[in-house]
């Protein structure tokens, strides 16, 4: 089991020129890892997903599903927008790890619902290891009912 101990956006730029379609941020991640982890050479996959909040943060619902996990916001008011991801695989080594993830981002890019003022952005991160749930539903199926 490991534990997500920060996220952090680092090098973001404090004036975007509106227009600009590439700003280069990185994303710092600090994780400890369980001694199992660590014995077991354990594999994860972190997932950072980038938004510009728009109001009270959208709940993100994770469907873990190692390289093709989702996550999902629950938006509770104005709809956070989506601005990019990155996606690490690692394997544990040591029971302290300090990750930097370096996104590209088109924060510059302005649509019809975006403040033309400022960006607000939040970093959401989660980590799936090799070794978890696993869930499926099958196809339906029908059978009908004799009286």
């Amino acid at each position: 089991m490991a534990q997500i101990n920060s996220v952090e956006i680092k090098n973001v730029p404090e004036y975007i020129d509106v227009g600009d379609n590439e700003s280069d941020i990185d994303v710092e991640v600090k994780i400890t890892f369980h001694k199992i982890d660590i014995k077991l050479e354990m594999a994860y996959i972190l997932d950072v997903i980038i938004y510009d909040i728009h109001g009270p943060l959208d709940v993100p619902v994770v469907m873990a599903n190692w390289k093709d996990t989702k996550v999902i916001p629950i938006t509770q008011g104005r709809k956070d927008k989506y601005m990019g991801f990155a996606k690490l695989e690692l394997t544990v080594s040591k029971e302290i790890e300090i990750l930097i993830l370096p996104v590209t981002l088109k924060l510059g890019k302005l649509t019809e619902n975006d403040s033309h003022i400022l960006r607000r952005l939040d970093v959401f991160a989660t980590l799936t290891p090799a070794v978890g749930r696993c869930s499926k539903w099958s196809a339906e199926f029908e059978s009908y009912l004799l009286h």
